[in-house]
């Protein structure tokens, strides 16, 4: 299950699908890093990434102040 409050798996597939359609050149999913973040919830984008055929993920990061 989507681990944002009150989506469904459906409805994130259902974003992803659209980000999917609208970038022509090859879309790509891009984590920013963030301490609070659950596992769950970048599972599941990642999961959502690789069913809509997105293949190209990457982790963006900062340096610490």
């Amino acid at each position: 299950m989507a681990s944002v409050p009150g989506w469904t798996r459906a409805d994130l597939d259902g974003r992803v699908r659209c980000a999917v359609a609208a970038d022509r050149r090859g879309p790509e999913l891009h984590f920013r890093a963030d301490r609070n973040a659950h596992y769950e919830s970048v599972a599941d984008a990642m999961a959502a990434a690789q069913r809509n055929g997105i293949v190209q993920i990457a982790f963006v990061t900062e340096q610490a102040k």
